[in-house]
């Protein structure tokens, strides 16, 4: 098995990565390259990117982490840096901030339409709740495959993407598995069990404003027929 390599730093004499404190600091809104210390990790190991959720990302054909979609998309090797938005994609947020009130209420709208058609499933699914006291605006419609369930989270990944319906999973998952936080001081309280589920067993689809009924309705279609491959007993969605 393939194990995940470690980033050799050119190093100053003081100990730091002066090229990667100097991109760090930088405006990112520009273009850049990865610095020089990073380069060579990146080109012998995959396809490494700079990502706005901090880590640099580095895909392997195998790794320690036990999900095959984290295989494929979710294994982060290093902590990379956040990202400014540009002049440009600020003037573009900016044009639509008239549309914000519109785009919040379809994504809450498509979130509830999903929560209702899919709630026959819960025997199998775990759905998203609110906070109480909460009104979200939903960035997606996460779901839990249960233990108890007839399939895993991966097996309907791979059917739903079959149908071209995209998925994703809940970013990160059990941090401390990642190989970006090997060796890294930190303090744990039990066994984590929640977290090694989300990393597991939990993945969501898109409630983009502009998606349509007929879409939503593909989406909990291709749900209740995946089930109902596993448990022929399960109703259909209607």
């Amino acid at each position: 098995m393939r194990r995940s390599p470690t980033v050799q730093r050119a190093r100053t004499r003081s100990g730091s990565c002066q090229q990667c404190q100097l991109y760090k600091n930088r405006v990112y809104g520009r273009p850049a390259r990865l610095p020089q210390c990073l380069q060579g990790h990146v080109l012998s190991h995959g396809s490494g990117i700079i990502r706005a959720d901090f880590l640099i990302r580095i895909t392997f054909s195998r790794s320690a982490l036990g999900s095959d979609a984290y295989k494929q998309r979710h294994i982060y090797s290093h902590i990379g840096y956040n990202l400014k938005a540009s002049d440009m994609q600020a003037a573009l947020g900016a044009s639509q901030i008239a549309k914000l009130s519109q785009f919040i209420a379809r994504r809450k709208e498509n979130f509830e339409y999903l929560r209702a058609a899919l709630q026959p499933l819960e025997e199998y699914l775990m759905l998203p709740e609110a906070t109480p006291g909460s009104d979200p605006s939903w960035f997606g419609f996460p779901i839990g495959v249960r233990e108890t369930a007839p399939f895993r989270r991966d097996d309907l990944i791979r059917a739903l993407e079959s149908k071209k319906i995209g998925t994703r999973l809940l970013f990160g998952g059990n941090l401390l598995r990642q190989p970006a936080y090997e060796g890294c001081e930190h303090r744990i309280i039990g066994q984590l069990p929640n977290t090694d589920f989300v990393m597991n067993s939990v993945f969501w689809v898109g409630v983009y404003p502009g998606l349509t009924q007929p879409m939503l309705d593909f989406v909990a279609d291709s749900l209740f027929e995946f089930a109902a491959q596993t448990k022929s007993s399960l109703p259909m969605f209607q």
